[in-house]
């Protein structure tokens, strides 16, 4: 099992903005097959634009050596984004 924070994803852009956008939606997802399929992860807020996902992570022998990563979030103004991250880190 890994913990995962998820710090401030409004970070990028607060510095052009006079108030940065709440996030009002997050999905975590994992993938141990290169991306063919994807399992959600418990996530939770921490804070303003804060959150943590827990990771569990299958046995050794059912899971390849990588895991995929893909977040999808939304703000309060409407604004969506998922980012796609093939090999997010790697299992030992």
């Amino acid at each position: 099992m890994a913990e995962l924070g998820l710090s401030d994803l409004s970070g990028a852009l607060r510095d052009r903005l006079t108030a940065p956008p709440r996030v009002t939606f997050l999905k975590v997802e994992t993938s141990y097959d290169g991306g063919k399929s994807w399992h959600r992860a418990a996530s939770k807020g921490a804070g303003t634009n804060t959150f943590t996902a827990t990771i569990h992570h299958p046995g050794r022998k059912q899971a390849a050596q990588e895991v995929g990563l893909r977040i999808t979030a939304a703000d309060n103004k409407g604004d969506t984004v998922e980012q796609t991250l093939p090999t997010a880190y790697k299992l030992r």
